[in-house]
């Protein structure tokens, strides 16, 4: 499944395409926090051991570090997207 996503990605040329979203809950070390606006995207990293990331980025600076905190999940770690029916919600699993 996650090689398909993988070759569905690169021939639809999605990244550097990104989309706008809103993060309403979560749980754990996550540098996001809750009710923030976020900007997600598929990124490449041909650095890395692991090269395809889904990238989430805040919209909103850090006042303490003055840092835009971020995530990238490797699209290896992600085991499901789940989307809330009837809604524009979704749940990344990983």
């Amino acid at each position: 499944m996650v090689t398909f996503f993988k070759n569905r990605i690169m021939v639809e040329a999605c990244f550097h395409t990104t989309f706008g979203a809103q993060k309403i809950e979560g749980k754990g070390m996550d540098p996001l926090k809750n009710n923030t606006d976020l900007s997600i995207g598929f990124v490449r990293d041909q650095k890395d051991e692991e090269e395809f990331y889904m990238e989430i980025i805040s919209k909103d600076k850090n006042p303490k570090t003055g840092k835009i905190p971020s995530l990238r999940i490797p699209l290896d770690d992600i085991d499901e997207i789940e989307h809330v029916e009837g809604t524009l919600k979704f749940y990344i699993h990983y």
